[in-house]
């Protein structure tokens, strides 16, 4: 929810002290996203194949962030505005929140 709310800063910013809060509080959920995937990978996939898990994922997130410019050029040039791809993108944090709050908290298998 506060990628939610950072984005919904941004599109409602009309000032400089506006745009500062964002990005105060927009590294502060990166620096705590980060520390909390630290925490959260290991309990739900294990270590056992972890690296894997990761590798995978790190180049999803690559793919991601060199294609998710384009939505974002293809809005202002149709709309000459960032509001609209705004208020979209602003749905996909709403979306996974609502799947974290009804995703099953993982189970340790016992070993054998």
């Amino acid at each position: 929810m506060v990628l939610f709310v950072v984005l919904m800063l941004l599109l409602l910013s009309r000032s400089q002290t506006i745009l500062i809060l964002y990005a105060l509080v927009h590294g502060t959920f990166v620096a705590f996203d980060s520390v909390s995937n630290s925490i959260v990978w290991p309990n739900y996939y294990g270590l056992k194949h972890l690296g894997e898990i990761r590798s995978i994922s790190m180049v999803a997130m690559v793919i991601g962030s060199a294609l998710g410019p384009l939505p974002f050029g293809l809005a202002f040039d149709y709309f000459a505005s960032y509001a609209q791809v705004l208020l979209l993108m602003a749905i996909f944090p709403v979306i996974s929140t609502l799947f974290c709050l009804f995703s099953p908290a993982p189970k340790k298998q016992k070993s054998k």
